[in-house]
């Protein structure tokens, strides 16, 4: 999780659309270590309907919520190790 959220600092994120492509660089990121990581929502191994999605296969993004912003996480871990980083 640690390499891939250094990694991914200076990457792009691109959509192509019919009107056009949409393309954000990366950067900033931060790595949450799952089950041992206190900030993780995924600490101790939680399983919710939210997180049930960061035991999933490495590769998955997914988005949420908070407050008034949309986040964006990648899954990292093998599948059951709930490893995410946040872009």
């Amino acid at each position: 999780v640690l390499e891939l959220a250094r990694n991914l600092v200076g990457q792009y994120i691109v959509h192509e659309r019919p009107d056009g492509v949409i393309a954000a660089r990366i950067v900033e990121t931060e790595a949450y270590h799952g089950p041992e990581d206190r900030a993780a929502h995924s600490f101790g191994n939680r399983r919710t309907k939210r997180t049930e999605i960061m035991f999933g296969a490495p590769g998955l993004v997914y988005t949420y919520q908070m407050h008034t912003h949309t986040l964006m996480n990648v899954v990292s871990g093998p599948i059951g190790t709930p490893h995410a980083v946040l872009i």
